[in-house]
């Protein structure tokens, strides 16, 4: 569900302070981030 709502949104403008996340599940939304849009498609993170 993530995995589809990253790879087809260009952004995110709210965020829940609140929410904590463990090690893993930042590995992983760090891995997503590689694979959605970025300015100008200069893809900073390989």
């Amino acid at each position: 569900m993530i995995d589809d709502l990253i790879r087809s949104t260009r952004s995110f403008r709210r965020f829940d302070q609140s929410m904590t996340l463990t090690r893993q599940v930042l590995v992983e939304l760090i891995d997503l981030a590689r694979h959605s849009a970025s300015a100008r498609n200069l893809q900073p993170l390989k």
